[in-house]
């Protein structure tokens, strides 16, 4: 695994990937706002953005046995979570 500098989710994110409910709990918190604010800038509607951010979410939590530290968390949620994906193919409706 490459060093990454400091990234404090990082720890987390690990611990969440080992089982750690509390730790997915507060890894989720610390970017869910993010989440929500990259959505809205794509889609404009704020609550196409609350639907587009949730999917994400969940996607996140769902596949986070898959984080390897091979990027900071942040990325990592960003990629996984396919928020991007998700606005881009005309989420808005």
């Amino acid at each position: 695994m490459p060093p990454l500098g400091h990234d404090p989710l990082r720890a987390l994110a690990f611990a969440a990937r080992d089982g750690d409910t509390r730790a997915l709990e507060r890894a989720v918190a610390a970017i869910q706002d993010d989440i929500y604010r990259l959505a809205l800038r794509m889609v404009w509607h704020p609550e196409d953005a609350k639907d587009a951010a949730q999917e994400a979410l969940v996607r996140i939590v769902t596949r986070i046995a898959s984080f390897r530290g091979d990027a900071a968390f942040r990325t990592w949620a960003y990629r996984v979570g396919g928020i991007v994906k998700t606005c881009g193919s005309g989420f808005s409706r």
